[in-house]
């Protein structure tokens, strides 16, 4: 994966897609990839977070993620997953 790719993750049943912004690797863990990513539509997300930090005092939003948590998928090919659904409504 690389900078601009769209990629998705998934955080406890929550489907989260968004384009990576930045690639890196960590001096603590130079064997892995890790990356930023722009989230869309991500509310539901953020709302989780906030919750989590209310009932354990502390933030576990993530800013970087190891490669692996990721997935990469082309726009094209959400596209016509959306374009299946709408026609099979």
């Amino acid at each position: 994966m690389k900078k601009g790719d769209i990629v998705w993750n998934t955080y406890h049943g929550l489907l989260r897609v968004g384009k990576v912004t930045k690639r890196f690797r960590k001096e603590s863990d130079p064997k892995w990839g890790y990356l930023n990513v722009k989230w869309y539509d991500d509310e539901a997300y953020e709302k989780r977070m906030d919750w989590r930090e209310k009932l354990s005092g502390d933030d576990h939003t993530l800013d970087d993620y190891r490669a692996d948590q990721l997935h990469a998928i082309s726009s094209e090919r959400l596209k016509q997953i959306v374009k299946e659904i709408e026609k099979d409504k």
